[in-house]
């Protein structure tokens, strides 16, 4: 196995390039990545394309691993020839100029980004270089592809394509979870959880603590007799049924949601709601039962409490659009799809929806170019019909 070529540089040259952000960034926001990117000559991009630089994949990049749409994202970037870069050697590149970059012989293919490591933190290990990436998938236990998955979702350490022991340590743990049926999704989420709450400036959890599976085969630690939440709770000495815990009320209430039984899934997401105050899922989902019982302002209050948590959950501003625009407020629906499209640029409906805004308050010419945009995304469907039509009364008003 060819050995991982490492190649230091001053900085990544962004100028006149684009950066393709795969999956939705943590450490930093969208917004302000696109500013320093811009600053260095260089702009965010919406797909692959000849002036593509790098593919960034994003710590929430893990919601898309299920699905196989993350994989799928990474092997084109490697039949392009484009560099793929972890959320933290991303951000370590814009902010301070830092840059690796693996050799066109390397049997990765592409770069191996130091996981869990703060933006700008030193090198973790004594023995930072001591095995090669190859050398610790084979010890082990993994795929040469499975390490470089979890290296681009910064869950173990690599730089420049070779770590130390606390590396391999996380690597062997992440193989045993693994192999006893935990998700890549899980996993990743586990540890994002853990290193937002309990260990934010440890790049290695999986190398310090131990990680085991309690009944429902969810992670959790292991802290001598007892088990604890990613996030260090200890879970009450109670039988489980007394002690539920976020996760068992999230399943129950959306259970008890695609049953249709709202009351049932409305006091159960409230119930997470209050007991979790980081997750924005629970509130965004309480809004959407709201909306279905016919409550629009609680919806409205829950949404927003959805976004205090996450700024950039472009579902959250395109449903906060639907209810203003169901209120007569259409300036603000407006403002709501753009703002949903500058957490999501690709989101279909939030481009056609605005498109359709603009038609309705007479700027046909922005009505036209939010078709043309939309049909980018989607030329085969009964809406890609409709906005074509659309696209023919703007021209007939332009007349």
């Amino acid at each position: 196995m060819a050995q991982v070529g490492r190649a230091a540089a001053d900085g990544l040259d962004f100028a006149g390039k684009s950066v393709l952000i795969v999956g939705r960034l943590e450490t930093i926001d969208r917004r302000t990545a696109a500013g320093l990117v811009k600053a260095r000559g260089g702009r965010i991009g919406r797909s692959l394309g000849r002036d593509t630089l790098c593919l960034v994949v994003g710590h929430r990049a893990f919601d898309l691993v299920t699905s196989g749409v993350l994989q799928a994202r990474i092997a084109e970037a490697d039949r392009a020839g484009v560099l793929c870069l972890s959320e933290n050697a991303f951000v370590r590149a814009i902010r301070h100029g830092i840059g690796k970059t693996a050799d066109a012989a390397d049997s990765f293919g592409e770069i191996f980004a130091s996981g869990g490591e703060p933006a700008a933190a030193p090198a973790v290990d004594a023995d930072e270089g001591a095995f090669g990436a190859a050398e610790i998938a084979k010890m082990a236990g993994l795929s040469e592809d499975m390490l470089r998955l979890l290296a681009l979702l910064d869950i173990i350490g690599l730089d420049g394509g070779r770590g130390g022991f606390h590396a391999l340590a996380a690597a062997r743990q992440a193989a045993r979870l693994l192999n006893e049926g935990v998700s890549v999704a899980a996993l990743s989420a586990s540890v994002r959880r853990m290193l937002a709450i309990r260990c934010g400036d440890d790049p290695h959890p999986l190398a310090r603590f131990r990680f085991d599976l309690d009944e429902c085969r969810r992670p959790v630690l292991r802290i001598g007799e007892r088990w604890a939440e990613v996030d260090g709770q200890l879970r009450l000495l109670l039988p489980e049924s007394g002690n539920p815990v976020v996760e068992d009320l999230m399943a129950g209430a959306e259970e008890a949601e695609a049953a249709g039984d709202w009351t049932s899934a409305e006091a159960l997401y409230r119930r997470c709601v209050d007991l979790d105050h980081r997750n924005p899922t629970a509130p965004f989902n309480l809004a959407n039962v709201l909306c279905e019982q016919d409550r629009p302002r609680e919806a409205a209050l829950f949404y927003q409490v959805s976004l205090s948590r996450d700024p950039n959950c472009a579902a959250a501003w395109y449903n906060l659009a639907h209810l203003a625009e169901a209120g007569g407020d259409i300036d603000a629906a407006c403002d709501r799809l753009q703002r949903a499209l500058d957490c999501e640029p690709d989101f279909a409906d939030a481009v056609y929806n605005l498109a359709r805004l603009h038609y309705r308050g007479g700027a046909y010419a922005r009505a036209a170019e939010g078709w043309r945009r939309y049909l980018q995304l989607d030329q085969d469907s009964e809406w890609a019909r409709k906005a074509r039509t659309g696209i023919a009364l703007c021209r007939q008003h332009q007349r």
